[in-house]
């Protein structure tokens, strides 16, 4: 058939075009069964290997004691103590800092204890110099953040007609900074 044939239906053409699979084996399946093959043939050799290397993994693991009594879960009064420790940190340098802004990720599980995905919709931890922090949150998010949280701390929603950034400077504006050097964690949008 021709292409002419198919004038009216070119999808149809088209399809009738495609060339043809050469009937030999590529190069690259040519080497993945040689490779495939001889390790095959390994196979037998690396039992005895595995087998010695049980027996002493065994008797390492014979000595190690149990971790169950000396770990502990971290508290939420260890937690607050991390927050002061940041608190006493802001000023003490120089230049002094009047707030952290810590969005989602690693620093917030740090200080928080809260495992929260970054998202389009802002969360943030804002920690001033002095006084309890404040967690800036999406309005549907509330419940969830009250839930996690194990200290005292002010929570500020946003709607989403609202910018989570002017809740954030509103909530320090509350506390008396309307100016001042805030620290922003390298990982924040």
């Amino acid at each position: 058939m021709t292409t002419e044939h198919f004038a009216d239906k070119p999808f149809l053409a088209m399809r009738q075009q495609t060339p043809r699979v050469p009937a030999s084996p590529s190069r690259r399946r040519f080497l993945q069964a040689g490779a495939i093959t001889s390790l095959a043939g390994l196979a037998p050799l690396g039992k005895a290997l595995s087998n010695s290397a049980a027996d002493s993994l065994a008797e390492a693991f014979s000595a190690l004691k149990p971790l169950g009594s000396r770990v502990h879960p971290i508290t939420a009064d260890e937690y607050r103590g991390r927050l002061q420790h940041a608190q006493k940190l802001m000023a003490e340098l120089e230049p002094k800092y009047d707030a952290l802004f810590v969005a989602p990720g690693t620093s917030l599980y740090y200080f928080t204890g809260i495992r929260w995905g970054m998202s389009e919709r802002l969360l943030a931890l804002v920690l001033p110099r002095t006084g309890d922090p404040i967690i800036v949150v999406p309005a549907f998010e509330e419940g969830r953040m009250r839930e996690k949280l194990q200290f005292p701390a002010e929570v500020r929603i946003w709607q989403e007609d609202q910018s989570p950034t002017k809740i954030a400077a509103a909530a320090l504006a509350d506390r008396g900074m309307r100016t001042g050097k805030i620290g922003v964690e390298e990982t924040a949008p």
